[in-house]
C-alpha cells in the first residue's frame, strides 16, 4: 500500500550558461530561509552561484536547493518550450515544489522540479486540454479540481 504521495523530478532546461529568476513566498535555500527573492545564477569554478538582485551571493555549490517552505513558488524567466515544434518560444514559467539547480560539465546550469505526482498532474493536464477535449473530460477535470478546493 503506497502510504505517501511518490515525488517527480521533471526537467524544466539544461545547457543555459544563465538562469534567472524569483521566488515568491518562504523558501529555503541550502540551509538559509529566504523570501520574496529575485536572483540569478550561473556556474563558476564547477559551482552554482546564485546572486540576488543586488548582486550578493546567496547560495554557491555543486547543487543548490530552492526548498518552499510553506506554499511558495518560483519561477524561471526566458524559459524555451515547445522545443523544435512550430511553435517554439521562449516564456516565463512559475512553479511549485522544489528547484534543484546543478552545475553540468563546469560551465552550464541544468534545472529540475521536485514536485509531488498529484501536483504535477494538476499543472500539466489543464494544458493538454483544450476546447476541442471531449465534454465529459472537461467536466471530470473541472468536478476534480473544484473538490480539491474545499
Amino acid at each position: 500500500m503506497i502510504t505517501e504521495q511518490p515525488v517527480i523530478k521533471v526537467g524544466i532546461l539544461q545547457g543555459y550558461r544563465e538562469v534567472s529568476g524569483s521566488v515568491t513566498g518562504i523558501f529555503r535555500i541550502n540551509g538559509s530561509a529566504i523570501s520574496n527573492l529575485g536572483f540569478c545564477a550561473s556556474v563558476r569554478g564547477g559551482r552554482v552561484v546564485v546572486t540576488d538582485d543586488n548582486d550578493r551571493v546567496v547560495a554557491q555549490a555543486k547543487e543548490v536547493l530552492f526548498e518552499p517552505l510553506q506554499n511558495g513558488t518560483f519561477a524561471l524567466r526566458g524559459i524555451t518550450i515547445g522545443v523544435k515544434f512550430h511553435w517554439e518560444r521562449k516564456e516565463d514559467q512559475v512553479f511549485q515544489g522544489i528547484l534543484r539547480l546543478v552545475a553540468r560539465d563546469n560551465a552550464t546550469i541544468t534545472a529540475i522540479n521536485e514536485i509531488p505526482l498529484e501536483d504535477y498532474l494538476r499543472g500539466v493536464v489543464p494544458s493538454e486540454m483544450s476546447a476541442e477535449s471531449p465534454l465529459e473530460l472537461l467536466k471530470a477535470f473541472t468536478y476534480t479540481t473544484s473538490q480539491e478546493k474545499k
